[in-house]
């Protein structure tokens, strides 16, 4: 036995003694000791570290998770010229090559349009979930506030072959999607979205007028700020994908309460002061003035110039008392803003408001024209306390 075991060590050197001497020779003659790697019994590369083509074997496997392996990858010891190894890249390619086999899969198809291949339906559900995600979050919803999803489109599910190659993603289709969208009047995809949305809203804060004597018509001022309030509010939204549909309140919960502003209104008779507070019915011209004519007529008003059709504005707040026709007036109407006080519009080519109809300063009450007896379009403007005419230019702004 120990004569054997002699031999057995003896020869082994005599192998190393011969072995050894012929690698350097390969060495120093631009060969390596290197490894050829087969994937799926293709040959991929010639490379040194065997590691790092099992590490771009697997992330390669990772990004495509679906691919079926058959064979996997093995080694195989070689010597080989240091010309012969393969770098980086084309190892890559070379695996994504060996991988790519035909295989069943579909063509996505949503209304008319071709989206691309996918491996299954389960890679389109999530293509859908992933365009789904995004318009939960462009409405600002959160996940668990979904009551459901659902897509509106016509969809198709077309069988196909391809080469794995060829097959996309769901977030590369998802890519392309958005894409196509900004472009696009209408998004591609149709999405539904039934949600509890919960937001704090502005709650707007009302105006309280209180007359008074002490100060006159026409005047206005603040006796107290206004100030909004807020509430928090729990409602369900059905949205379209960012266009909301519907919405129905659930609860609401006042956090500050608004406070009314308060706005004093003048009603003392400003008649017989130096204050205006009528406005301009209009912005034309004064053609003839209050108070005698050439012709020893007395005018009871003034008369502005305008075009036919243009917008006659209310001079103070009132309510309409009389809208009618006169031989002189034409077409007329007639406001009374209280304490005595009217005023009256004639020549008009139409009138938008009825007796009773309560008026604002400015509101738009008629059109200019040359009813009655009139040269041409005006308006004939009359202020009057009492019934007695005065003259609209002292009170006018």
């Amino acid at each position: 036995m120990k004569k054997r075991y002699i031999s057995i060590i003896k020869t082994s050197i005599i192998i190393s003694l011969f072995i050894i001497p012929l690698l350097v020779i390969y060495i120093n003659s631009g060969y390596n000791l290197a490894y050829a790697a087969y994937v799926e019994g293709n040959c991929v590369a010639y490379y040194k570290d065997k590691e790092k083509v099992i590490d771009i074997y697997n992330k390669i496997l990772d990004k495509n998770k679906d691919i079926k392996i058959n064979e996997g990858i093995k080694f195989e010891r070689i010597i080989t010229k240091t010309s012969s190894l393969n770098n980086y890249d084309s190892i890559v390619s070379n695996i994504k090559a060996s991988l790519d086999k035909e295989v069943d899969c579909l063509v996505l198809k949503i209304d008319e349009i071709n989206l691309g291949i996918l491996r299954d339906k389960d890679r389109c559900e999530d293509l859908f979930n992933l365009v789904k995600e995004h318009y939960i979050r462009v409405n600002d919803l959160n996940k668990e506030d979904i009551i459901n999803t659902s897509i509106n489109n016509n969809i198709y599910y077309i069988p196909y072959r391809a080469y794995e190659s060829q097959i996309k993603t769901p977030e590369e289709i998802y890519k392309v999607i958005k894409e196509l969208d900004s472009s696009k009047e209408n998004p591609i995809m149709s999405v539904n979205i039934i949600g509890i949305k919960n937001d704090i809203e502005d709650i707007k804060e009302d105006t309280t007028i209180k007359s008074t004597d002490e100060y006159y018509m026409g005047e206005f001022k603040v006796q107290e700020l206004g100030k909004e309030g807020k509430r928090r509010i729990e409602k369900q939204v059905n949205i379209t994908n960012a266009k909301v549909i519907s919405e129905t309140m659930i609860k609401e919960e006042i956090i500050e309460a608004p406070k009314n502003k308060v706005i004093l209104k003048g009603t003392k008779n400003p008649i017989g002061t130096t204050i205006s507070f009528l406005e301009r019915p209009s912005r034309g011209a004064i053609t003839s003035n209050f108070g005698a004519r050439w012709n020893n007529e007395s005018h009871h008003g003034v008369d502005i110039a305008g075009n036919t059709g243009d917008p006659i504005g209310a001079a103070l707040d009132g309510v309409v008392n009389k809208v009618g026709y006169d031989s002189i007036y034409g077409k007329y109407i007639k406001i009374d803003h209280g304490k005595g006080i009217e005023t009256l519009y004639g020549h008009c080519s139409s009138i938008s408001k009825g007796k009773g109809d309560t008026i604002k300063k400015g509101d738009v009450i008629g059109r200019v024209g040359s009813t009655g007896r009139s040269t041409g379009p005006h308006i004939h403007f009359e202020l009057r306390l009492n019934g007695k005419a005065e003259n609209p230019m002292t009170y006018m702004k």
